[in-house]
């Protein structure tokens, strides 16, 4: 792929296979879905655009962990959906950020776990 590209290219193929995952669903049935961040691309951010973009998602919960510089061990939060869902976290609450930029060895890069459930529009 061509650097210059390479988001826009990212989400369209997020979009594909959400909707892809979507028509395999059946009604209220659920997705959860572990994806971690990269060429400065926040997976969890992404994620839940290509869901919008796809229609028929609802956003239950997502979790979130980094490695801390300090070792720790500590998560970066979680939230609920837009529905009952809820989510769990870690001790900061709230999202993590996008991750670019090089890696130091042993950095890892930010983790997310994301559920979906799926609905029928009332058209």
């Amino acid at each position: 792929r061509r650097p210059q590209t390479f988001g826009a290219e990212w989400q369209l193929d997020q979009e594909r296979w959400l909707r892809a995952a979507r028509s395999n669903l059946a009604p209220n049935g659920r997705i959860a879905i572990v994806i971690g961040d990269g060429d400065g691309i926040d997976a969890l951010e992404s994620t839940c655009d290509a869901a919008a973009a796809v229609g028929g998602l609802k956003l239950c919960g997502w979790a979130s962990i980094r490695a801390a510089d300090n070792n720790d061990g500590d998560g970066d939060g979680g939230g609920g959906g837009d529905g009952d869902g809820g989510g769990a976290g870690g001790n900061n609450g709230g999202g993590v950020g996008g991750g670019g930029g090089p890696r130091r060895r042993g950095n890892r890069r930010p983790e997310h776990a994301i559920i979906f459930e799926k609905f029928e529009s009332a058209e």
